[in-house]
């Protein structure tokens, strides 16, 4: 009887425990749904004019505007975008107007944030982040479908540093006509994508990446024409394409590990540092305006190939 007795007090703790399990799984589900039910859309328009920064607020409630030096003659713009979980479009503006963002995000999870420090005229520093759960904020994009969307129009006419630190999500860059004195791209877990339809304004000094755990596809550095290229890429798929005519010498240092890496190779400038075995273009003697010497650094797990 006892033993009854004790093996019946250990089925009703048995099932108590179960019933708080269950209550919190309801609990949790219960708020997940109300999670991912509910949405504040939000639509922002950011706009940097030469002397003042204009932020878009929510509906119904006045915008408000800060005072920015103007920039000095010369002097570049430093642009900086830390951007988290959003699908990112970076374009050139219309002539003449001047830097514009556009924001399409849920309130209850993503916050946008200007910051303009009146010690540091001549920077614009844009933070996109995530403020709830990524669980959540996951299973709302597998109901729903697709990211939060930004959209950074640069200036034509003003000379930029441009910063990009992306952290998952998707980058598409379009430099074309932009007067870029360098960038630099940090992609942890993103897809970046960097192309230009036109040739840049000005001189482009540097232009670096790093990458991780994603994928990275460059296109048209001819019409970038830097003078320095950076790249450390770790676990994924990077593809760099140098074709066409380039008018001065290019540094290449390229540093990747556990990476399928492309190269696409031109056929009118001299090429150092590579093996340009016959799956490389061979070159003309005749057509060598300019010199792209590689450094290269591989780990395991690479796979290089080398084409026209």
């Amino acid at each position: 009887m006892p033993e009854h007795g004790g093996r019946k007090w250990w089925v009703l703790g048995c099932g108590g425990l179960l019933g708080l399990v269950i209550l919190a799984i309801a609990i949790v589900a219960g708020r997940t749904w109300w999670s991912v039910r509910s949405a504040d859309r939000q639509s922002d328009r950011l706009t940097l004019e030469r002397a003042t920064v204009e932020t878009g607020q929510a509906a119904g409630q006045p915008s408000q505007t800060s005072e920015l030096a103007p920039q000095a003659t010369g002097t570049p713009l430093t642009v900086l975008l830390e951007l988290d979980s959003a699908e990112v479009y970076i374009e050139p503006a219309a002539p003449g107007e001047p830097l514009d963002v556009e924001a399409h995000y849920d309130a209850h999870d993503y916050r946008l944030e200007e910051i303009v420090e009146p010690e540091t005229p001549d920077a614009y520093h844009l933070k996109f982040v995530v403020t709830s759960s990524r669980f959540i904020t996951g299973i709302k994009q597998g109901i729903r479908g697709g990211q939060p969307q930004l959209r950074v129009r640069l200036p034509r006419d003003t000379p930029l540093d441009l910063k990009l630190v992306q952290r998952n999500g998707g980058a598409f860059v379009d430099l074309g006509g932009l007067h870029v004195t360098s960038a630099d791209f940090d992609a942890g877990g993103a897809i970046l994508k960097i192309d230009a339809d036109e040739r840049l304004q000005g001189e482009l000094e540097s232009f670096t990446i790093k990458g991780r755990q994603g994928g990275l596809f460059v296109e048209s550095l001819n019409l970038m024409q830097p003078r320095h290229v950076g790249l450390d890429f770790r676990m994924g798929q990077a593809t760099l394409d140098f074709r066409g005519p380039w008018a001065a010498d290019t540094e290449v240092e390229l540093s990747m590990s556990m990476t399928d890496a492309i190269l696409r190779l031109p056929r009118d400038a001299r090429v150092e540092g590579l093996d340009t075995s016959p799956t490389a273009p061979a070159f003309r003697e005749e057509l060598r305006p300019a010199t792209l010497r590689f450094t290269l650094e591989t780990g395991r797990r690479t796979s290089l190939r080398l084409f026209e």
